[in-house]
């Protein structure tokens, strides 16, 4: 097994919407506080505090916060 080395990058928002663009690398939506709603292929999905989500590469999806919090991405 080989281990790559690479940097990892946590974004942290307390932004009350945002979009998570179709990125070429896998990301997840972690909500550190409050209530969030992630619509991702005409679904939503309900989020609370310490839930989180994978988000696969190339996906387009955004997020709004139904309580005030804090959402991490990585």
């Amino acid at each position: 097994m080989k281990l790559i080395r690479d940097r990892v990058q946590i974004t942290v928002s307390d932004d009350l919407n945002g979009k998570l663009s179709g990125e070429k690398d896998l990301r997840i939506l972690y909500v550190y506080e409050g209530q969030a709603v992630l619509h991702l292929d005409g679904t939503d999905v309900s989020l609370r505090r310490d839930d989180f989500y994978v988000i696969n590469s190339g996906d387009a999806a955004d997020y709004r916060m139904e309580q005030p919090g804090f959402t991490g991405m990585i």
